[in-house]
């Protein structure tokens, strides 16, 4: 009878706290059920009090790791028992991070940071844990960058090996270009590498590198929205604005409206597409010609984005009327009531989005680039809708 209050004791202590274990007698009846429920308790570091000698250790421990509590209980096995090597590779598979609790001096170090990674996936400070001087760094190395491109920011730049390791490492993330100083003598291979396969990461490349020109061609014709990481001051950004416009029209929008060409690109952008129109700012220099061309390549729509006080807005709607579009009845300004409300509710929109537009343009600098290219991508939508 004492026995059993006893039990009931001691599972409501370690249902509270895993470490209440300590507090329970081994001899107790039902010992193994009493340790499951404390290491697998909220807080869950039980196993620490389970002596390593029973024969149901590495089943505990088993069970203990597959928590993933507030702590990775594998800090709690020795690493000199018989079944450390195979719970370590079992916690490993479930949280690469485990793998910094493995001491380097392991001599399965090295294998078990290979299972680690071998899910294809790992911190990008995975080897923040590994020493540089470790024999198996460089092959630890490899396979870590090849899981996560970021992990060349823990490869030492000296190494003989690095840039084997950091072209691996760019062609799991091209943005790895940013940990790879550009005085190294392979810079300019590791750079066209990376913005072969993502242009925006030119934004990573020193503008005074000596291939930066060849490197910047490269990744507009890559991305055509690199341009918006190109200095406007550069020789040949307005050949690379162009590049950019004539791939992809839209791209005025990334274009700085500081470039001596911006109304030429302008034109072109939106006689290759009208949507283009609704990204060129109004206060812009030679916004006159810009709406011109855009009126006489697509016509009425055009107005849309074009607010009626602006200075250009009627003599825009005279080359509409011209073309036959619009009616030129001075008492309707369009051909009946319905279409004026369309028209007036689609301005509406343009200016709408125009402004949005311009807004978004302004802070790009605050934002990430996955958001930039995200919120341009829906305003170029919202554009199509209209």
């Amino acid at each position: 009878m004492q026995s059993s209050r006893d039990e009931c004791r001691y599972r409501t202590l370690v249902e509270k706290n895993g470490n209440n274990l300590r507090h329970v007698p081994q001899t107790t009846p039902n010992y193994v059920a009493i340790a499951r429920i404390a290491v697998k308790g909220r807080i869950n570091e039980g196993l620490r009090h389970v002596p390593t000698d029973r024969a149901d250790y590495a089943e505990l421990a088993h069970l203990a790791i597959e928590q993933k509590g507030i702590v990775n209980q594998l800090q709690f096995v020795p690493t000199n028992h018989a079944s450390y090597v195979e719970l370590a590779k079992f916690a490993v598979r479930l949280d690469c991070d485990a793998f910094k609790l493995v001491p380097a001096h392991h001599p399965e170090y090295s294998k078990i940071a290979l299972v680690a990674m071998e899910n294809g996936k790992c911190s990008r400070y995975v080897l923040e844990s590994v020493p540089v001087n470790h024999g198996d760094f460089g092959e630890i190395a490899l396979r870590a960058v090849q899981c996560n491109g970021e992990a060349l920011e823990g490869v030492p730049i000296h190494r003989p090996d690095y840039g084997t390791l950091a072209l691996a490492a760019i062609a799991e993330a091209p943005g790895a270009l940013s940990h790879v100083p550009w005085w190294r003598e392979d810079y300019t291979a590791l750079a066209r590498a990376a913005v072969a396969q993502d242009g925006t990461v030119l934004r990573y490349t020193d503008n005074h590198h000596v291939d930066y020109g060849e490197l910047a061609k490269l990744a507009v014709e890559t991305t055509p929205s690199a341009i918006q990481h190109v200095d406007v001051d550069f020789t040949d950004y307005s050949a690379l604005a162009k590049l950019a416009v004539l791939a992809s029209p839209e791209c005025i929008n990334e274009v700085s409206k500081d470039c001596v060409d911006y109304s030429k690109l302008a034109c072109i952008a939106v006689r290759l597409d009208v949507g283009a129109f609704g990204y060129v700012a109004t206060n812009c220099v030679g916004y006159d010609t810009i709406a011109r061309a855009a009126v006489q390549k697509h016509g009425r729509k055009v107005l849309w984005n074009v607010p009626k006080e602006h200075p250009i807005y009627e003599d825009l709607r005279a080359i509409v009327i011209a073309n036959g579009e619009e009616s030129s009845d001075e008492d309707e300004d369009y051909d009946n009531d319905e279409d004026d409300e369309d028209d007036e509710a689609g301005e509406q929109k343009a200016r709408a989005l125009r402004l949005v537009a311009d807004e978004i343009f302004e802070t790009k600098e605050t934002m990430s680039e996955q958001t930039y290219v995200r919120l341009s991508n829906v305003l170029k939508r919202a554009h199509e809708q209209i």
